[in-house]
C-alpha cells in the first residue's frame, strides 16, 4: 500500500468520524403542565358564551435550532372546568360537557394533540399545522403561535385555534344534525386558548 493510498484512506476515515460525531441541534423540551394554560370557548348560535379550562397531563416539543419543529400533548377530558358560572351551576354544566353530547369523557379520558408542521413567518410567528384526537377522532387544525425559545426554555402562545366540535360526534345543539331546537342551538366551533411553557 503505497503513501497516496493511506492518506486517502485516512482522509476519508477523518471525514466519517466527523460526520458520526457531529452534534444535533434537536433538543426535547418538556412542557410544565402547571405553569401551561388551555382554556376554550363555546358559543350559543343566539348569543352568549361559555369559558372554561382544560388541564394538560403531560407534554413534548421538539426543537430544531432554536425553532420549534414538533411536539406531542395529552389533555384531560375529565378535567374540564367552566369559568363564566359558579356553584352547582358551573359544575353542571362541566358535568353535561364530558357526557356523549359533548365529549365523552368517561370513554375517551384523553384527548391528544400532534404537530405536524411549523411554518415561520419570522422569528417568533409562525403557522403551526397539528392533528388534534378527540373521542378517537382526528382532524387537522391550523393556527398562529407566537413562538419564544432561548436558554434552554420555550414559551408559545396560540390564541385562537377554531375546532369543529361536530367532528368529533359532539353534536349537542347542532343544527346540521337536530331540528326544533329553537334558542338552544348551540355553535359547532369552539375555540382553544394555548399558553406553553416547556424546558430542556
Amino acid at each position: 500500500m503505497n503513501s497516496h493510498t493511506i492518506a486517502s484512506g485516512t482522509a476519508f476515515l477523518l471525514v466519517c468520524l466527523f460526520v458520526s460525531f457531529k452534534p444535533t441541534t434537536l433538543a426535547d423540551y418538556t412542557v410544565d403542565v402547571q405553569r401551561s394554560n388551555l382554556s376554550w370557548e363555546g358559543h350559543k348560535f343566539f348569543g352568549g358564551k361559555h369559558t372554561g379550562t382544560i388541564a394538560l397531563r403531560e407534554g413534548q416539543c421538539i426543537v430544531d435550532d432554536g425553532k420549534l419543529k414538533g411536539g406531542r400533548f395529552i389533555i384531560d377530558m375529565n378535567s374540564i372546568q367552566v369559568t363564566d358560572l359558579s356553584g352547582e351551576t358551573a359544575t353542571k354544566l362541566a358535568n353535561h360537557l364530558k357526557t356523549a353530547d359533548f365529549f365523552d369523557a368517561g370513554n375517551h379520558p384523553e384527548a391528544t394533540f400532534v404537530i405536524k408542521r411549523v411554518e415561520y413567518g419570522n422569528a417568533n410567528t409562525a403557522a403551526v399545522l397539528g392533528e388534534l384526537t378527540i373521542r378517537g377522532i382526528t382532524q387537522e387544525v391550523v393556527f398562529l403561535a407566537t413562538i419564544e425559545v432561548a436558554d434552554g426554555k420555550l414559551k408559545a402562545v396560540a390564541p385562537q385555534i377554531r375546532v369543529d366540535r361536530t367532528v368529533h360526534e359532539a353534536r349537542y345543539g347542532s343544527v346540521r344534525f337536530f331540528q326544533d331546537l329553537g334558542r338552544k342551538i348551540v355553535a359547532d366551533e369552539f375555540t382553544l386558548a394555548l399558553e406553553i411553557h416547556a424546558a430542556r
